[in-house]
């Protein structure tokens, strides 16, 4: 009797497994692991369109901390920008990171246009529109998400 046989008759019993056996596990996990993030393939919109909203939402509160310092007035961009362009040393909001959308630049993937987020100001900086083109819009018809300086947000026609 050794360490890793033991005979019992004509049949040898063997402890662990060979190569083979444990590379055909490795394969079906493979197969199925790659069925399930085929039934799943909207998971990952879902989580970057989420990922849109917490961001935007984030700007809010810089642009809402930069108006309470300056009497009201948000930084002044009568066209649309990236509001990353608003971040750094010399810029309104100051040195704080700001994000990039997670598909940046990217055309075809975002319902209706281009990923990238985008704000503008009207009447000298009095209200300011935030806005981000979602990847799984709730309707086609409101393909954006969109936070206004008057507290109101959500799923609308891109401005």
């Amino acid at each position: 009797m050794s360490i890793y046989y033991r005979r019992i008759g004509c049949l040898r019993l063997r402890k662990g497994f060979t190569i083979v056996e444990l590379l055909i596990v490795i394969a079906i996990l493979t197969v199925l692991s790659s069925l399930v993030m085929i039934t799943f393939p909207g998971a990952g919109k879902g989580a970057r369109d989420s990922r849109r909203r917490q961001e935007l939402g984030q700007y809010r509160v810089a642009l809402e901390n930069y108006a309470n310092k300056s009497g009201g007035i948000y930084p002044d961009r009568p066209s649309n920008v990236k509001p990353n362009t608003l971040c750094g040393v010399g810029q309104p909001l100051g040195n704080v990171p700001c994000p990039l959308d997670p598909k940046d630049g990217a055309s075809g993937v975002c319902v209706g246009g281009t990923c990238q987020y985008q704000y503008r100001t009207t009447s000298g900086g009095v209200d300011y529109t935030l806005w981000a083109r979602l990847e799984k819009p709730v309707s086609t018809t409101a393909p954006c998400f969109v936070i206004h300086s008057n507290g109101v947000s959500g799923e609308e026609a891109c401005p």
